[in-house]
């Protein structure tokens, strides 16, 4: 069992819906409202908070990695998230930072840094999030929140626009932490033009209760499966994702309990079709090797991981 100081992976408890608008009574489709517009930052709402980012600028074709962050200036336990999608908005995710980010918008031209811990992730379709009854994400005063957001504008025309996140808080005097157990390894070094598998074996120190899950690699993976037994000889599959797409990286609501003792394997198939080594890290030319789940009872960031 290994401290994950570098890792905060993916998400909670994510559930994706569109729909067509409304027919009027004339039988022709309304027009969609315009989306409210809210001051940069976080704004207090009845019964929750609003995190909204500055307003962005897309020319047409035009792609972009961007990031915003904002402070809490009050403790907030988290029980549900929502996001209206954007048509600018490729995917998104919504972080806590262990390590301070630039105030206001940034360019963040990277996959994922160590230094995030996500709340809730979504793509091009509306998305909300409830976690289970009595439990929330517990943020602390001065928490720093952020949103990365992959842009990418498909239209013949500029694109102005601002991704806004709604969060409802939990009425319980104490609910159960919600938080990350991940698990997977930072040894990943994938020779060129081949096909490789990266195994990582871990003995659990604790009991582990996951309602969530979903993996995380870049775009060379191709497959994630997590295994569990009392030895070598007994492991079974218990979660796989075959085949992987890093750009649909949806959560699997996957109930699991991996009791205190039992050997974990997790094993990522990678397709290296560049002509160069590529090795673990955080930008589109590294690569890493996580199954990351949504665990009660922990507050902050834990897991099962090898390679050190």
């Amino acid at each position: 069992m290994r401290s994950l100081w570098f890792l905060a992976a993916f998400v909670g408890t994510l559930s994706g819906c569109s729909s067509d608008p409304a027919d009027s009574s004339d039988g022709e489709p309304n027009n969609p409202p315009a989306p409210v517009k809210y001051a940069a930052g976080i704004t207090e709402v009845e019964g929750g908070l609003v995190f909204a980012t500055e307003e962005y600028t897309l020319e047409p074709g035009a792609e972009r990695y961007v990031c915003f962050a904002a402070n809490t200036e009050t403790a907030a336990n988290v029980k549900a998230h929502r996001y209206d999608a954007r048509s600018s908005v490729h995917h998104f995710m919504f972080a806590r930072t262990s390590a301070p980010e630039p105030d206001g918008m940034s360019d963040c031209p990277v996959l994922f840094r160590p230094t995030w811990a996500p709340l809730f992730v979504g793509a091009t379709v509306d998305s909300e999030v409830d976690l289970p009854t009595g439990s929330a994400q517990i943020l602390p005063t001065d928490t720093q929140l952020m949103v990365q957001l992959h842009l990418l504008n498909t239209t013949p025309d500029p694109i102005t626009d601002q991704a806004v996140f709604e969060m409802t808080l939990s009425d319980d005097a104490a609910p159960t932490p919600v938080g990350i157990y991940a698990f997977g390894t930072i040894a990943v070094d994938l020779p060129p033009q081949q096909t490789t598998m990266v195994v990582s074996d871990c003995t659990l120190d604790k009991d582990v209760e996951i309602f969530g899950i979903l993996p995380h690699m870049h775009y060379l993976g191709r497959s994630l499966e997590v295994q569990m037994g009392t030895d070598e000889g007994s492991l079974q599959t218990v979660w796989k994702r075959d085949p992987y797409d890093f750009d649909d990286q949806t959560l699997d609501m996957a109930p699991l309990s991996f009791p205190s003792g039992m050997l974990t394997r997790t094993t990522c198939m990678f397709d290296n079709t560049t002509a160069e080594q590529v090795g673990f890290g955080e930008s589109t030319f590294d690569e890493m090797c996580f199954a990351v789940g949504f665990a009660l009872g922990i507050d902050g960031v834990d897991g099962c991981i090898g390679g050190f």
